[in-house]
């Protein structure tokens, strides 16, 4: 009986040298495989660094270019006297603001203020010319 018992501890002990072995190579393993992928990750981060710093120098000399360009002329009003004249006659002839800006191709804002403004000036009083010494 105590040689059986002698026995199967030697048995569990070899079988528990066994499995820690198993493990150690496996964590081995795992440590190796989580390097390998540090170093690509280490390498694609340093790939990104690289082309983000070429984007800097790119953006960086398109930027001194760009200040050596004339800026771009500010943009006009599209009304002019013609089509100021268009415009009112268009409304006194019974059509909407939206209809002006759309025949004349003008902002609808702009005719909207431009016949508002026609309005009070036409409903002003007339006052005489001053007269000069």
């Amino acid at each position: 009986m105590a040689a059986a018992q002698c026995l199967l501890t030697a048995v569990g002990i070899a079988a528990c040298v066994w499995l820690f072995a198993l493990v150690k190579a496996d964590l081995r393993a795992a440590n190796s495989r989580w390097r390998q992928r540090q170093r690509e990750a280490e390498a694609a981060l340093s790939a990104v660094l690289i082309s983000l710093s070429n984007l800097d120098k790119r953006i960086e000399e398109n930027e001194r270019q760009s200040g050596l360009l004339a800026p771009p002329p500010p943009v006009l009003s599209g009304f002019n006297l013609s089509k100021r004249s268009q415009a009112i006659r268009m409304s006194r002839r019974g059509e909407t603001p939206p209809q002006i800006a759309a025949a004349l191709r003008l902002p609808q804002g702009e005719v909207d203020l431009l016949l508002k403004v026609h309005r009070i000036v036409v409903s002003l009083p007339a006052t005489p010319a001053p007269k000069g010494p």
